[in-house]
């Protein structure tokens, strides 16, 4: 297969292969020869079919007679004829005649005019950038530059147009054929876009396209025009737009009347893929470019071509020798001196080196005495061909699914996970395993990704993603009802993009629930609701509720909004829609801080408190984000679109909402496609919480290509810290295309009486680091450094190591109501007491006391868990699984083997389950570790 409109070179086609009763046969020519090959059966007649980008369709029939059997074949070519409306195949240039006009001075050309009806209330005018009203951001029709525009929505409500765009006059007497042709946006409300050609210097008018109906850019348009006005010396074109009333715009650019020829240049192809070399993948988005005779062009993929691996390019160079160079945001560049053979395809490939950096162990940790201290090292590897930067950034909160229990769902412990707001309540310091946050940190070194590349993208798995808000290292979207989804938050693991199993309601939250914002004092998301009340509202993420806390106020809230971003600074929030086009800044009781008009669709805003740097995404055509400097009068900073290895990941109105990351990244949505993509966004910012007992040195650095390292230090301090397992992570931030999995780090804190080789110290480590049982007096009268792991647990142990498990460290208990005989107001546990009462979990031990000091049975401890777990629903029946506990009939049966069923216990030994034995504090550590799914380091 080849060029056949003069530049005779050979094409990367595409050949269908059809034929009645036969099947259908799809292959690709080779990139440099245009060569292909199939085996077809003889005897019958087959239809090919054969493209190329650029070129007009070609193909014809094949009759393949009984004589031609191997090794006898058939050679059948193809000559391919460019696309001379299109004019964009590889070598081929449009050389026109007549009037030409791009409007790139930025003002009406010289003699071109505009006429409009006396009472139009606007006209044609030329723009250079976005229209006034911010509905859209610059030139959509597929043109660059400036472009010519009637905006009829700028004008406001009730506005009228009638509005002549209408070029000079243009002598065709001379052309054999004529055309008029331009580049458009035309956006349909009722109104009507005619084009009209006049033969006799504008008297007369002659209608050649009437528009009705939506003809949205980019959009290129040729009308022959030739019986009209070949031969013609006074020819001249208007684009008339009228019947608007508050309608939407039509944009023109790249205007021609008169002829237009698509001709090859003086040169040939050169053709080639470039490849990453740290695995010889192939790159897409690349660039290629001739730095001797200029022209560039981006490698593309081709997912339908076996034999042709992704990264290929296609560009047009002149004749002779041309240096070229490959280039790649991340990657170096390779550059290669390639002789260009007229008329003809020359191969040349590149390789692109990278930093490709991994970190060993994949995860630390650090068993220390009380008070004590150990250094781990993590090695950090660049396995790649280029120096690659790092940086560690800290964050106190766990990493997913790395404590495993082979007992509960990952997404069962992180549930879990949240109950406990603090690690001890003894430990002050220590933040929360749902990551709640004081201020961020000041700023982190900016990493070299260029702002808007896509590091990484997910399918959402979901109907209508929209919203984005972040939770520490997770992000969620919502799930809207108005586009079909079911009005829930669903949360994701930012490392792998997959779905964590955690999800909220948002059914109330107006008739939809839009952009969100993590308040990282908090640690409670809020979304902006679209309808109803229009407020912004709160939800946990740590009970998976609504709180039913609202921020409403004036005026913002007169009208839907849809945009939401948290101020650490001054503990309030930014909110905007593409109602208004206005940011309002609101404190925390939603009273107007400042605010601009930015003349955006804003679906999405994520804030930098550290610079003042408001990003706000827009759902419009044009620019993705707009950066504005929010403590500078919101003057525009800077504005990018969102690219995934050079294609844009959005097109017109397909944003949705935005949040940081912690790494300074963003999260954003494709409406459409439902795909969320994490972002460089060209801002130093992170959600980085200090983890008190972790320090590490260095914590940036530079690693040498190919196996060079950098230890880094890992220091792990117990100080003054209480006995217990505390869990975080370390993220590592780099400059190169891959990243790097979170590092789990875990730091256990040891008892005094509780060694190493202790058969349930995984679990009391659990319990106390989750501040459940923390040893201690008085059930421990060693000494807080003590935990008594063989220790009788009694009814008042019980009671409050029972209702933390069950409602978290922080959740005070009910003040005691003398509920008791044998319990006073002052004695130990008794609000505890009064808590697991309330709840249904027990009702005492008879003739109205509690029996505080009795030491608890196995069996007994099996209702509480169960009780504790699952309220009033009991058990399913038992099955005869302990040789001594009878069934039916034994005492609290049904508890023990319901607790079995779920892994919470094995019995004590031998078959049996030993349900009159005391229950020790070590076996009670297993018992609340494992049926309230508290996290633990096996």
């Amino acid at each position: 297969v080849k060029d056949g409109s003069g530049g005779g070179w050979p094409l990367y086609a595409k050949v269908v292969i059809k034929a009645t009763g036969a099947p259908t046969f799809t292959l690709y020519t080779d990139p440099v020869t245009g060569y292909y090959s199939q085996t077809l059966v003889s005897g019958i007649t087959y239809t090919f079919q054969v493209t190329a980008p650029g070129y007009d369709d070609g193909g014809g029939t094949v009759p393949l007679g009984a004589s031609h059997l191997a090794p006898d074949a058939l050679v059948r070519n193809w000559d391919l004829t460019v696309n001379a409306l299109a004019c964009n195949a590889p070598g081929y240039t449009q050389v026109v005649g007549g009037l030409f006009e791009s409007f790139d001075s930025g003002s009406l050309p010289a003699g071109w005019s505009v006429v409009a009806d006396p009472a139009s209330f606007s006209q044609w005018t030329i723009n250079t950038g976005p229209s006034p009203c911010g509905d859209l951001t610059g030139n959509m029709t597929g043109g660059t530059g400036p472009y010519a525009m009637e905006n009829n929505d700028c004008d406001g409500p009730g506005s009228f147009a009638d509005t002549s765009l209408i070029t000079p006059s243009v002598n065709l007497s001379s052309f054999a054929s004529a055309v008029i042709r331009f580049k458009e946006d035309y956006f349909h409300l009722g109104d009507e876009a005619d084009v009209d050609i006049s033969t006799d210097g504008g008297t007369s008018w002659t209608n050649v396209l009437a528009q009705t109906s939506d003809a949205r850019g980019p959009r290129l348009v040729q009308l022959d025009i030739t019986g009209l006005a070949a031969g013609q010396a006074d020819v001249k074109a208007r684009f008339h737009y009228f019947n608007a009333f508050w309608a939407w715009w039509w944009q023109v650019d790249n205007v021609l009347l008169g002829s237009a020829s698509c001709l090859p240049g003086a040169g040939g192809l050169v053709v080639g893929n470039v490849f990453n070399a740290n695995n010889g993948a192939g790159l897409n988005g690349a660039t290629v470019e001739n730095l001797t005779a200029g022209g560039s062009t981006k490698t593309f993929a081709t997912p339908n071509d076996p034999n042709q691996p992704d990264g290929l390019y296609i560009l047009f160079s002149e004749s002779g020798s041309n240096d070229f160079r490959a280039s790649l945001s991340l990657y170096g560049s390779d550059q290669h001196t390639v002789v260009v053979v007229p008329n003809s395809t020359t191969r040349r490939d590149f390789t692109l080196q990278s930093g490709n950096l991994s970190a060993s162990p994949l995860r630390l940790d650090s068993r220390v005495n009380p008070g004590g201290t150990e250094d781990k090292t993590l090695t950090i590897t660049n396995t790649g061909g280029a120096t690659a930067s790092f940086e560690i950034i800290e964050i106190n909160a766990p990493a997913l699914a790395t404590l495993t229990s082979g007992f509960a769902s990952d997404a069962l412990r992180q549930q879990a996970l949240a109950r406990f707001s603090k690690n001890s309540a003894a430990d002050p310091k220590a933040r929360s395993a749902q990551g709640l946050a004081p201020l961020p940190k000041a700023p982190a070194p900016s990493r070299t990704l260029a702002a808007g590349d896509v590091i990484a993208s997910y399918p959402t798995g979901i109907t209508f993603g929209w919203g984005v808000a972040s939770s520490g290292p997770n992000f969620w979207l919502s799930n809207i009802g108005v586009g079909g989804g079911d009005d829930n938050d669903y949360q994701y693991d930012s490392a792998t993009g997959a779905q964590t199993g955690n999800v909220m309601s948002d059914s109330g939250i107006g008739q939809w629930a839009a952009d969100g914002a993590f308040n990282s004092q908090t640690g409670m998301i809020w979304r902006v609701a679209v309808g109803g009340d229009n407020c912004i509202h709160e939800l946990n993420p740590a009970t998976l509720t609504q709180t039913g806390n609202t921020i409403c106020g004036s005026p913002w809230t007169g009208i839907s909004q849809r945009g939401l971003a948290y101020d650490a600074t001054n503990n309030g929030y930014f909110v905007g829609g593409w109602n208004e086009g206005i940011v309002y800044h609101i404190d925390s009781t939603g009273a107007v801080i400042d605010s601009a008009n930015v003349g955006l669709a804003i679906s999405g805003m994520a804030y930098n408190a550290n610079n003042g740097h408001l990003l706000v995404m827009q759902n419009a055509p044009g620019v993705d984000v707009t950066v504005f400097d929010a403590l500078n009068n919101y003057a525009v900073i800077g504005s990018f679109s969102v690219n995934d290895n050079g294609t844009p990941a959005f097109g017109a109105f397909q944003q949705a909402g935005m949040e940081f990351d912690c790494i300074g990244n963003l999260w954003v949505v494709n409406q459409i496609t439902q795909i969320a993509y994490n972002v460089a966004s060209g801002e130093s910012t992170s959600c980085a919480v200090d983890i008190p007992w972790l320090s590490e040195n260095p914590t940036s650095g530079t690693v040498a290509s190919n196996g060079g390292t950098v230890p880094v230090t890992a220091t792990f301090d117990g100080g003054t810290l209480l006995p217990g397992l505390r869990q975080a992570q370390l993220q590592v931030k780099t400059d190169t295309p891959s990243q790097v999995p979170a590092i789990p780090v875990t730091l256990t804190v040891r008892f005094l009486d509780v060694p190493d080789n202790n058969q349930f110290q995984a679990f009391i480590y659990g319990a106390a680091g989750a501040g459940v049982m923390m040893g201690g007096p008085p059930n421990c009268p060693a000494g807080v450094l003590n935990f008594c792991p063989s220790g009788v647990v009694t009814r008042a142990d019980m009671a409050g190591y029972l209702f933390r498990a069950i409602n978290g460290t922080n959740t005070p208990p009910p003040v005691y109501q003398n509920i008791f005989g044998d319990v006073t107001f002052n004695q130990y546990n008794s609000f505890y007491i009064q808590g697991i009462f309330d709840a249904g979990i027990t009702a005492g031990c008879g003739n109205g006391n509690y029996c505080p000091d009795s030491a608890v049975t196995r069996a007994q401890m099996s209702v509480f868990i169960w009780k504790g777990q699952h309220g009033a629903t009991a058990p399913p029946a038992c099955a005869g699984v302990f040789t001594d506990v009878a069934c039916p009939g034994g005492f609290a049966v049904d508890y023990i083997e319901g607790l079995f069923n779920e892994g919470v216990t094995a019995g004590c030994g031998g078959g049996n389950f030993c349900p009159d034995a005391n229950i020790t504090n070590g076996q009670m550590a297993v018992f609340l570790v494992k049926g309230f799914n508290i996290p633990y380091l096996p």
